[in-house]
């Protein structure tokens, strides 16, 4: 559907420009689709249909459903990062399944398998990396940055969402402004 189609139908005028940027993509062209788990804000598991087309990590309540849940663009969104799982014979913590992105807050996710999660991380992350503004610098040695750096630090990750309502927020892996979710 195009963004004009999106925005010609019922309700578009509630809907993000995020929403309606992904809504135009191709579903066709997804890097990767399947269901996923996703934890809501009460801690409960919801059963989903993700896909990632484009940049944008996009969900719908079923496989079969025309309309768009969710859109995070994933060039605003920090690198995931695997879960650990409870520690395994060696001692070590295994994979759980699960995996986090923080967009405007953590948002947590499970796949069904331990290789299920590390497939959908990789396709993530390798959409990532095809935008060169998404590289990050190096970090500074701890001696160069001074109390400036940490001044920077604390300010940087103090805007956070908790409603998470079309709000903006700083501390992007590119130093731009995000949107929060695009939530219908």
């Amino acid at each position: 559907m195009s963004a004009a189609a999106a925005s010609a139908s019922p309700g578009a005028s509630k809907k993000s420009p995020l929403l309606l940027e992904a809504m135009g993509c191709d579903r066709a062209r997804a890097h990767i689709r399947g269901y996923l788990r996703k934890r809501n804000r009460h801690d409960q598991w919801q059963k989903r249909f993700f896909e990632v087309v484009d940049h944008y990590f996009v969900y719908y309540k079923r496989a079969d459903s025309p309309d768009m849940l969710c859109a995070m663009d994933l060039y605003q969104a920090d690198p995931p990062r695997v879960l650990p799982g409870p520690p395994g014979p060696d001692g070590r913590p295994q994979n759980s399944g699960a995996f986090c992105i923080n967009y405007d807050r953590d948002r947590t996710f499970k796949a069904s398998s331990a290789e299920d999660a590390e497939r959908w991380v990789g396709v993530i992350l390798a959409v990532q990396r095809a935008n060169p503004a998404h590289a990050r610098a190096p970090p500074a040695p701890p001696e160069a940055a001074g109390p400036a750096a940490d001044d920077a630090d604390k300010a940087g990750g103090a805007a956070r969402s908790p409603g998470g309502a079309e709000i903006e927020s700083s501390g992007s892996a590119t130093g731009q402004p995000r949107g929060c979710c695009a939530v219908m």
